[in-house]
């Protein structure tokens, strides 16, 4: 369950929730924060409780770190506070989700590559972990981990570019069986064997059997098809994300990928750290949706006024969008979305910490 006119923003280890106007007249408030142990990867609310869950890490690329854990916090009102004890982890969690049911906890790890699932009681806190079979492969870089409508379990396996020293690592996406908190074993999706295919995040149409996939490594989006059994053996629909395909710039990589509410519209981050001459693309792609087929048609790349956009989220209702930067001075981008699915960015907001993850507050 999420608020309509609220956000959250990790920048560190310190969450702030925002209240952000519904009059669209750039204004936002912070009302709520809170300073955790260690910096948040990732958030994920309760889908019907006012509880948001993150996970959290000092370890980072080129970073060690030894201090990984998984925290639900309630909001209460215009405060937010933890509820229930933390659960400590072995390894750094880079992506959460919570089932339909709001009864398992999913985390994806990335170095060495697993997936874990967590009890959550009929309170919101968290539980023991699900013991799983030790024959369960994950694939090379998880990145991303979703969950179907209808109870499957989806993990994006990124995999990784080749460089001097070692061949490319094929990426993957997997459909996993999962009942009462346990993972059965996968079928897998890669096209190509998975090399030339290096998936970062993806996201459903929400009345459609369509999977949309943002492609890191290739900046280019894809469509599959879902059934009973699992995606397409290769994508229905495959298209750039920049607007000049010819013309990528060294360190331009694909970022999240959200689907509207109302299945018209979809929008992928484009991402890049580098100014000056080889500056690359920082906006927000928007892709028209058809109805019949699933395929996507560019119709904008919005400027968000913020560089390596890592994170963004729909409010619920798809009014509005947030999107937030990683390279400093990090900006927090307030965007109003229209009716036609079009963006027009409101406000920018600067802040000192590069930030990891934003979502919709709990309600």
């Amino acid at each position: 369950m999420s608020s309509p006119n609220r956000i959250c923003v990790a920048a560190g280890a310190e969450l702030t929730c925002y209240d952000l106007d519904l009059d669209l007249d750039g204004d936002a408030r912070a009302m709520a924060s809170v300073t955790l142990d260690a910096t948040i990867q990732y958030g994920w609310p309760h889908p019907s409780l006012p509880i948001l869950y993150v996970a959290t890490s000092n370890r980072g690329p080129g970073r060690f770190g030894d201090t990984h854990s998984l925290i639900a916090l309630r909001m209460d009102g215009d405060r937010l506070g933890r509820h229930g004890a933390a659960m400590a982890l072995d390894n750094r969690p880079i992506s959460i989700t919570v089932d339909p049911s709001g009864r398992h906890l999913l985390a994806a790890y990335n170095d060495p590559a697993a997936l874990g699932v967590h009890e959550i009681g009929l309170d919101g806190c968290l539980g023991a972990a699900v013991a799983q079979d030790d024959d369960l492969d994950f694939g090379i870089y998880p990145h991303q981990v979703r969950v179907t409508q209808d109870g499957r379990v989806m993990l994006v396996s990124r995999g990784n570019d080749a460089t001097t020293e070692k061949k490319e690592d094929p990426g993957a996406i997997r459909i996993l069986p999962f009942h009462n908190g346990k993972l059965g074993k996968a079928i897998v999706t890669a096209p190509g064997g998975g090399f030339g295919f290096g998936p970062r995040h993806l996201d459903f149409h929400p009345t459609q059997p369509f999977v949309y996939v943002a492609v890191e490594r290739q900046n280019e989006l894809h469509v599959y098809g879902l059934d009973g059994i699992g995606l397409s053996a290769a994508p229905l629909h495959v298209t750039s994300t920049l607007a000049d395909p010819g013309d990528q710039r060294p360190g331009q990589l694909a970022g999240a990928i959200h689907v509207h509410p109302d299945g018209r519209t979809l929008y992928v981050s484009n991402r890049c750290d580098r100014v000056g001459d080889d500056a690359g693309a920082n906006d927000i792609a928007v892709f028209s949706i058809d109805p019949q087929t699933g395929a996507p048609t560019l119709i904008q790349h919005a400027r968000t006024g913020s560089l390596h956009i890592r994170t963004f989220a729909l409010l619920p209702g798809g009014r509005r969008m947030v999107a937030a930067g990683m390279r400093r001075p990090a900006v927090l981008s307030l965007l109003d979305i229209g009716e036609n699915g079009l963006v027009a960015l409101q406000e920018t907001i600067r802040g000192d910490m590069s930030m990891m993850w934003v979502g919709a507050a709990p309600g």
